[in-house]
């Protein structure tokens, strides 16, 4: 990608003000206030990297080399951001200031990634454990069990952890299980501490209570492969790979999208 260059002419924009003062009129300028800045980190599977978007400037994208191609990925204290690496049987810890990346060979299939505490949670399909890592040095520590083929994790408000089992249509919410629409990829938690999971051959959205008690079904066919909060939790953005649209759930009604591509 390459930044286009600037020219040596800066036209500078002020924002003006006029106030009324008993000696006549006076002018105030102020500049504008910046905008705010944040990096987006998105897993691109197929392309073997973790892109890392500056959402000030969407063109300066970087990307990081991730031999194996990033599932899933977590943010970690001090900048860094995990990865897990299923192809490859390991774990990618990146330093986002530095783009310096430590790759942790554990082996097996590591998925989802949930962050608890100093503890990394992370589903295993070939073994249906839930492995846990310590983030300080990353030691293993015993593992727990999981359902049939752990796929994503997210951790709850209490401190819980929610698992959804592709394999046996089931979600795990702080040790309860529930059936759910078939084969779930995805899970993600609300503020409030409430649970969405999507069957990605069953075509429906389910919301559960965080303890387990199912709140409300949605069918939005299209293959709903991934699902997420928005920030206060009012609204559910369900990604329809099979349809190329994203279905916005709020409040009982719904609004689709239609974004392209998969």
């Amino acid at each position: 990608m390459r930044a286009a260059r600037r020219g040596s002419s800066l036209l500078v924009l002020a924002l003006l003000a006029v106030a009324l003062t008993s000696g006549g009129w006076s002018l105030r300028t102020s500049a504008p206030p910046a905008p705010p800045r944040a990096l987006l980190a998105i897993a691109d599977l197929r392309g073997h990297a973790l892109v890392l978007a500056d959402t000030g400037d969407p063109a300066r994208a970087r990307r990081i080399p991730l031999a194996g191609g990033p599932h899933e990925i977590a943010t970690l204290p001090g900048g860094r951001i995990v990865a897990s690496l299923e192809q490859a049987g390991a774990l990618a810890v990146v330093d986002v200031a530095t783009g310096q990346t430590r790759t942790l060979e554990v082996g097996g299939l590591p998925h989802g990634v949930a962050l608890g505490g100093d503890t990394l949670y992370v589903t295993d399909r070939s073994t249906d454990r839930l492995r846990r890592f310590s983030i300080a040095d990353w030691h293993e520590g015993a593992s727990l069990p999981a359902g049939a083929w752990p796929h994503a994790i997210v951790r709850l408000p209490d401190g819980a952890l929610a698992v959804a089992h592709a394999a046996d249509d089931t979600l795990s919410i702080g040790g309860r299980i529930v059936a759910v629409s078939h084969v779930p990829e995805t899970i993600a938690a609300a503020p409030d501490g409430r649970v969405a999971t999507a069957g990605s051959l069953g075509g429906a959205v389910q919301f559960f209570s965080a303890q387990g008690v199912l709140l409300a079904t949605h069918d939005v066919g299209g293959r709903p492969v991934r699902v997420l909060f928005a920030p206060d939790g009012g609204t559910l953005a369900v990604a329809l790979s099979a349809d190329g649209a994203v279905v916005l759930l709020s409040g009982g009604a719904t609004r689709r999208v239609e974004v392209g591509g998969v």
